[in-house]
């Protein structure tokens, strides 16, 4: 998908459902956000790194905030010609990403936080206790 703007607000919730080993890869041109309780969930077997959002371009609103939930890859590593690097602001108590953030700068404040997800793979590694 290609997008000139994700901005959800007020509780919305995009919900993203496929099968195990589905992938999505949406492309954001102008602004991301999530405010105000908004979520992205991934619901059929989805997993983090099947989603990802690949936020482009230099300008733009770029922020996870309000006790928003986000879940799935942000990367947001744009080569901007101009030399400038947007930075994703994770901000609020409950402030949730679930997955992985690849950006040039990430700045959490007021108790946002960032969890890797739960490995579900029940592979072992031999070489490891």
């Amino acid at each position: 998908m290609n997008l000139s703007n994700l901005t959800l607000a007020s509780g919305a919730t995009l919900n993203l459902n496929g099968a195990a080993g589905s992938a999505f890869v949406i492309n954001v041109s102008n602004n991301f956000s999530l405010s105000s309780a908004a979520q992205i969930v991934l619901t059929g077997g989805l997993t983090t790194s099947d989603v990802l959002f690949n936020v482009r371009g230099a300008g733009g609103t770029f922020s996870i905030t309000g006790d928003s939930l986000f879940t799935g890859t942000l990367l947001a590593y744009n080569s901007a010609t101009n030399g400038t690097q947007r930075t994703l602001t994770v901000d609020g108590t409950n402030t949730l990403v679930r997955g992985q953030l690849i950006a040039n700068k990430v700045v959490l404040s007021n108790g946002g936080k960032v969890r890797k997800p739960v490995q579900m793979s029940c592979d072992r590694d031999p070489h490891h206790h």
